[in-house]
């Protein structure tokens, strides 16, 4: 099933948002957010998650939105802070965890090396919690792999990896373990004191 298909189906699973507004005025904003997102009509969508985020300030899934498009229009700095604010009034559900986890992924794709680290590890931690909720959600392995080999831990990553490749997953299971695997001879023939990375 196609990404932003999916999340209009999470949308109305987790009832629109979090707080008290459950109107389907509000769900319909929502819905109307993604569609745009996944025409990559990032404005319009910006639009439409900020309305139903002033129209329900506890609504999880107008912060995620909203975190996501301004991601895809370059700005950083308010795509993490709308994560954080989806964050804190996040459902504890397998699906708000794996929205959640692979937001955070999608940020620390557009983030500076410098800060990309801090949302890997974030999204790993995400993730970790959605697959032991659900582990059958899908291409969770493969994004627990990405956030695990972002984060650093070559270990978890290669774990995931296989587990996804397992699943039958498709051809960038096998494209992203070998980026990981050069990445990880590329540090360990790196001189000692080496250069940055």
């Amino acid at each position: 099933m196609p990404r932003g298909i999916r999340w209009i189906l999470i949308v109305a699973a987790l009832g629109g948002c979090a707080g008290t507004d459950t109107s389907d005025a509000l769900s319909t904003v929502l819905r109307e957010g993604e569609a745009r997102l996944v025409r990559g009509d990032v404005v319009g969508a910006r639009a439409a998650f900020m309305a139903a985020t002033e129209r329900d300030a506890r609504c999880f899934v107008g912060w995620i939105g909203l975190s996501r498009s301004l991601a895809a229009s370059g700005d950083v700095d308010g795509a993490e802070r709308a994560l954080s604010r989806g964050l804190a009034v996040s459902p504890e559900s397998a699906d708000a965890l794996d929205l959640s986890g692979r937001t955070a992924l999608e940020l620390a794709k557009v983030l500076p090396a410098t800060r990309r680290k801090t949302l890997a590890l974030l999204a790993e931690s995400l993730l970790d919690r959605a697959a032991a909720a659900d582990a059958e959600l899908p291409r969770l392995a493969y994004h627990r792999g990405l956030a695990a080999w972002w984060a650093g831990n070559y270990g978890a990553a290669r774990s995931a990896f296989d587990d996804a490749a397992k699943q039958g997953f498709d051809a960038r299971v096998e494209e992203a373990r070998r980026a990981m695997v050069a990445e990880i001879s590329g540090l360990a023939t790196r001189p000692s004191g080496g250069g940055s990375h």
